[in-house]
């Protein structure tokens, strides 16, 4: 509705404002039932009418849907990725109504990137990078065709892989497990980001070390390009069991692991005096975004941001 609309777009702003990457999750979940997914009221009727003019009807709604989502949030600024679909897997009621097979999703896609082609597409699935054993989940054997099906027929209009990661503390999966399959990702040219991460029926000690440990496991594998949890506060969390904070934001140990490896071990500082040609190149940097503070004589410093993503990284500043 209009006012939801507007709130929505005036926080896009807000936080972009503030410099706050935004990623949009997400824009098809393909079945009619439950909050959040497809409206009834436009998947319904299709579904009961079981025609072909019905099915095509609905797939224009789910096209027109995304475009409007995507276009208009660009407008804003936003977003770097979109969770394009979110478990065709698990739910995928819509994907089996059409008939078309996995062809809807890259319909889905296409619609996305002809929004936006500069926004990333993902599809997000639980229990894909968490699997608790060595075997294959469903989920796991079903992403092993889908993907390289995607990238062979349709070359770079899946740009990752979204990996919900809800996991149970009572069958945590070897964070080796989670290595293999990013590294397994990035071979098909994707990359992978853990999109959802908390953990139930844990106490908070072992639910630190394991932050920490899945951590550490999504930032030692090239495949993997990002680490979001699922909510910061058991106040606002949907089963209460956030990893960083209790109710009323008391802190729990996770949030010391978070300072420990993102805020410390994992973020570079460096200074030096250029030569005499305006070069300096003695700085060993960890991968992600940076300020850099460049002071020419008496004039004023110069601040700019910058990616370090690679040893060849190269950053100019005019001053």
């Amino acid at each position: 509705d209009a006012p939801s609309h507007n709130l929505t777009l005036a926080l896009v702003d807000e936080l972009s404002g503030a410099g706050i990457k935004i990623r949009g999750h997400n824009l098809v979940w393909p079945t009619c039932s439950g909050s959040g997914k497809v409206p009834s009221t436009v998947c319904a009727a299709a579904i009961a009418a079981n025609t072909s003019q019905s099915r095509a009807t609905l797939e224009s709604a789910i096209e027109a849907h995304i475009v409007d989502e995507v276009s208009t949030l660009k407008e804003h600024g936003c977003c770097e990725e979109f969770d394009v679909v979110n478990e065709p897997y698990g739910n995928p009621e819509i994907v089996r109504f059409l008939g078309v097979g996995n062809t809807s999703l890259l319909h889905w896609l296409a619609a996305a990137e002809g929004a936006n082609p500069a926004a990333g597409r993902r599809l997000n699935e639980d229990r894909v990078c968490s699997a608790f054993f060595d075997i294959d989940s469903p989920q796991q054997g079903y992403y092993r065709e889908l993907l390289p099906w995607i990238t062979r027929t349709s070359p770079g209009l899946l740009t990752g892989l979204g990996c919900e990661s809800h996991l149970d503390g009572t069958v945590l999966p070897a964070p080796a497990t989670m290595i293999g399959w990013y590294d397994w990702v990035a071979s098909l040219g994707l990359t992978v980001r853990v999109t959802e991460f908390d953990i139930v029926n844990v106490d908070e000690a072992m639910y630190a070390d394991y932050l920490r440990d899945t951590l550490i496991a999504a930032y030692s594998s090239a495949g993997a390009d990002g680490f979001l949890m699922w909510g910061f506060t058991d106040d606002a969390h949907w089963m209460h069991s956030a990893p960083l904070f209790r109710h009323g934001w008391v802190p729990k140990p996770g949030l010391a692991v978070w300072e420990e490896w993102v805020l410390g071990q994992w973020r570079s500082t460096a200074a030096g005096v250029t030569n005499t040609t305006g070069g300096w190149a003695d700085a060993a940097m960890h991968h992600g975004e940076y300020s850099v503070r460049v002071q020419c004589g008496t004039a004023p410093p110069k601040v700019v941001r910058a990616r370090v993503a690679g040893p060849a990284t190269r950053i100019a500043v005019q001053v």
